[in-house]
């Protein structure tokens, strides 16, 4: 979805909205009730088709790892978390000097000085 992505919210809902999303997800779901009066699997089956390309199937997903990937190295020790539909191609590698920081803030303040 959009920042990163194409698509917006409204082009979710257009595709099938939840009830889409859930019928994509088929078989990995479980049939619990829902605030509606429906099952799950009752939401997913009212939906005739979705627009796969908003929705993607399982075994058509926009990156095979999942949404997030768990970072590790030098420059981050402990890991760090990263949205993967926010990275390019051309940041999968660094070569340089990184310049580190203890808090999101203090990242800012240096961004917004032009240091």
């Amino acid at each position: 979805m959009n920042p990163a992505g194409e698509h917006f919210m409204e082009d979710l809902d257009t595709a099938g909205g939840v009830a889409g999303v859930l019928m994509q997800l088929g078989d990995k779901i479980k049939d619990n009730p829902t605030v509606m009066g429906l099952t799950i699997k009752q939401l997913a089956a009212s939906i005739a088709n979705v627009d796969e390309t908003v929705i993607r199937p399982l075994s058509n997903p926009v990156k095979k790892e999942g949404g997030i990937a768990i970072l590790s190295g030098n420059i981050a020790p402990k890991g760090a978390v990263v949205k993967q539909s926010g990275v390019s191609a051309a940041m999968m590698n660094f070569t340089g000097t990184a310049r580190c920081f203890d808090s999101e803030e203090a990242a800012m303040a240096a961004i917004m000085e032009g240091r």
